[in-house]
Formats: C-alpha cells, sequence, structure tokens
C-alpha cells in the first residue's frame, strides 16, 4: 500500500520573503522601486513557491507518494527546490538540465541527492524539455511535474506572491516586473494584482536573442512557448541583453549588498524568543467571546473569520483586544470552507487604523467540526506576528476557543495564554 509523503517543516518556510527598496538603481528620480529577495526561500530561490504547489497538489491527488520519482525539465532552481522537497518528503527526484547549468547549481543537486540527466547545452532548456519528453513516454510509473505547463506553477504565485506584495507595499504598488521562464511568476503575481489593481501594469523581461547566457530566462520567440504562458497578458516586454543583465546583478551586489545565489537562511527563532511572547497574554472581555461565538455559529458550517483591534506596545505583558470586526471569508467572490481573509480586507483596515493608536492584534476563525487547533492550511497562510483564536463549533454550537501564535520559522504554532474578564 503506497505511504503518503511526509510532512516537511519546511514546506511552510516557503514565501513571506522580504521586500527591500533599491530605489538608488530607478531610470527616474522620484520613482521608487522595490525587490522581492526571493533567496530567502529555504531553496534559495522564487521557483520554491511553484514546486511546493506542484508536489502537494500531486501528493493531495495521490499522484506522488513516498519512493515515487519525479521528473521534470530544469535549469537548475526548480530542481532545487524539488531535490529538497523530495529529501524532506520521501520521494526520489530526476531531473534533466543543460549540461551548462551551473557547477554550483550541479552540487546542490546532487548534495539533496538528485539523480541528475545531462543535456545537449546548444539546446538550452528546450532540449531539457524534448529529453524529459521522451523519457516520460517510455516510463509511464513516473510522475511528471512539467512546471511548464502545470496550473499549480501560476497558482503559487496567485495565491502567495501576489498578496505578499500586495501587503507589504501597503497597496501601492503600480508597476509588476519579472523575467520570463516558465513564465509562471509573472502570469500568477500579475492576475492577483491586477484583482487588486485594475490598473496596474504588467512587464514581461526576456533576453534579447536566442543565444543569452540568462539561466532560467527563455527568448519566447524561438522557445518552446510554456503551456501556461499567455503572450497578451504583460502590458508590456522588454529585452534585455546578458551583459546588461550581469552587470546589474554586480552592482546590486556591491552598491546594495544583495547578492542572489548567497545561502540565506531566516533565523530558526521562535517569534517567542525574539519579542518575549511566552510572558505576554491576550486578553479579551466576554463581551468579545460572545461576539465571536455568536458569528462562528450563525456561519456554520461554514468557516468565518475576523478580526481581534486593540492596543500593544511590545513591552506590556497584556495584549488587550477592544473590539472584534467581522471579515468577509472569501476568495473569488465564493464562500469558504477554509479561513481566508482579502488582502483589500486587511490593508484597507491597516489604513483606517493608521493614527488611531489601534492595530490588529490577531484574527478569529472557526473549525465546524474540529477541534479548536491550527490546521496545516492555517500554518500555511498565517503570519508570525499576529494572535490567532480558533473557535470549534460542534453541530452549530460553540465548543472550544484557544488562542496561537506561529512561530517566526513557520514550523509549527504554539498555544498563547488566552484571559477573559
Amino acid at each position: 500500500m503506497p505511504r503518503a509523503l511526509r510532512r516537511s517543516p519546511l514546506e511552510a518556510l516557503v514565501g513571506n520573503t522580504p521586500l527591500v527598496d533599491v530605489s538608488q538603481f530607478s531610470p527616474q528620480k522620484g520613482v521608487r522601486l522595490l525587490a522581492k529577495l526571493e533567496a530567502f526561500n529555504p531553496g534559495g530561490s522564487v521557483k520554491d513557491r511553484p514546486a511546493r504547489a506542484i508536489v502537494l497538489a500531486a501528493a493531495r491527488a495521490k499522484r506522488l507518494v513516498q519512493g515515487a520519482t519525479l521528473v521534470d525539465a530544469t535549469s537548475g532552481n526548480t530542481g532545487i527546490a524539488y531535490a529538497m522537497l523530495g529529501a524532506a518528503k520521501g520521494f526520489r527526484v530526476r531531473l534533466f538540465l543543460p549540461a551548462s547549468a551551473s557547477p554550483e547549481r550541479k552540487r546542490i543537486l546532487r548534495a539533496y541527492g538528485a539523480e541528475l540527466v545531462l543535456t545537449d547545452a546548444a539546446e538550452g532548456s528546450d532540449g531539457a524539455i524534448r529529453a524529459v519528453r521522451r523519457h516520460v513516454a517510455t516510463h509511464p510509473g513516473v510522475f511528471y511535474a512539467d512546471q511548464y505547463s502545470n496550473p499549480a506553477n501560476p497558482r503559487s504565485h496567485y495565491d502567495t506572491t501576489a498578496p505578499e506584495i500586495w501587503k507589504q507595499t501597503r497597496g501601492r504598488v503600480t508597476h509588476f516586473v519579472a523575467g520570463l521562464g516558465t513564465s509562471g511568476t509573472l502570469m500568477g503575481t500579475g492576475k492577483r494584482l491586477r484583482r487588486f489593481r485594475a490598473g496596474l501594469r504588467l512587464v514581461a523581461v526576456q533576453p534579447d536573442s536566442p543565444m543569452h547566457g540568462l539561466e532560467g530566462l527563455k527568448h519566447m520567440a524561438t522557445a518552446i512557448r510554456p503551456a501556461i504562458f499567455d503572450p497578451g497578458f504583460p502590458d508590456e516586454t522588454l529585452a534585455v541583453g546578458t551583459e546588461a543583465a550581469q552587470d546589474y546583478v554586480r552592482r546590486l551586489a556591491r552598491e546594495a549588498g544583495i547578492l542572489e545565489r548567497v545561502p540565506r537562511r531566516r533565523r530558526q527563532v521562535p517569534l517567542r524568543a525574539v519579542l518575549g511572547r511566552e510572558a505576554v497574554t491576550l486578553v479579551l472581555t466576554k463581551a468579545l467571546v460572545r461576539e465571536i461565538r455568536v458569528h462562528a455559529e450563525e456561519g456554520y458550517p461554514n468557516e468565518v473569520c475576523g478580526f481581534m483591534i486593540g492596543a500593544w506596545d511590545g513591552r506590556s505583558t497584556e495584549r488587550v483586544a477592544r473590539r472584534v470586526r467581522r471579515a468577509p471569508n472569501t476568495f473569488d467572490g465564493s464562500k469558504r470552507t477554509r479561513f481566508v481573509i482579502h488582502p483589500r480586507e486587511l490593508m484597507g483596515l491597516e489604513d483606517e487604523l493608521e493614527g488611531t493608536g489601534e492595530q490588529i492584534l490577531g484574527f478569529y476563525h472557526s473549525h465546524p467540526d474540529y477541534p479548536a487547533a491550527p490546521s496545516l492550511f492555517d500554518q500555511e497562510h498565517a503570519w508570525p506576528w499576529y494572535s490567532y483564536i480558533v473557535v470549534s463549533v460542534v453541530r452549530g454550537k460553540f465548543g472550544h476557543a484557544t488562542s496561537w501564535v506561529l512561530r517566526e520559522d513557520r514550523s509549527e504554532f504554539d498555544e498563547e495564554t488566552l484571559v477573559v474578564r
């Protein structure tokens, strides 16, 4: 009997990467330029996002189980993410990549235990794609991840990258620029950002010729076009030369201290150790608990969610909620059985509270016919610096409420002291 893939704390470390100001490189005075540092992902690149989404989707569909083999074509970074997850979750990884891939990437892939099939360097990533397709045709038992066609690729950016950018810019982002490889980053992030801001401008960047030295990027006019790519989607497509791109990479390193391939990891320190959260309690009045209970019972059998609002100076041992506010538990206009607050709701409330002395202390949400403890979905979507009250509702009636805080390394939740007065 095939066994399901192991769960791994690495999954929760993907995403929530920092956004830094690099406006010194802006070509126009007064234009603020921000860069998303995807090297903070555990595998070191933005490709951790689609790789995780592809693997989890395949696991849910039972197409990928322990001991099974995942195969795909890669220029390196997605392969590193697959290999990392394979080692952590218990599946084999066989990767087809151009022989010209950097020695560093090959060493990392082999260190994770991936099997490498090197293809003709002159054919680039297209040669790797053709080779893996031939392989799959004669090895029907493998799972072909197919990052260039898999809808989980752009969906990962729709679900994670875009909401992060929207939140980090407080809804002020006006342009989004992304390179074209699989095109998943541009397609997924761009689609979601346009839902947030209809007039947002999308700019695609690709190499200026078929023969280039930009690993991971495609010259779309001469390459195998990814099935997930719509050439009419971006507002503008810019061509960049290899030398110019490499020059800017060097400038980023020397003038801003940003070097993509430098290994980086988040601090593996629980939030409570940083902020002394072991001594902090969340305080609610009986009236607020009653509001949450009524909301949870009214929403049954669907989940409901809302905000807890109050004040905390970062030093007091008590975080006191003064009021709660209901939030629509929706995603793309439909009700959800999972806790989802639209970023517009969050950003709107943050703007409303600015200068009032109040802030969002955390969220509450219900678990219909499920214990008052965070689920894996909660862990994947929560933010470490908030409190989370989880309310169980059993057959339509309030059962139990607990409060939790997600560790900074996103490995697990810790129960937080909840005081009701």
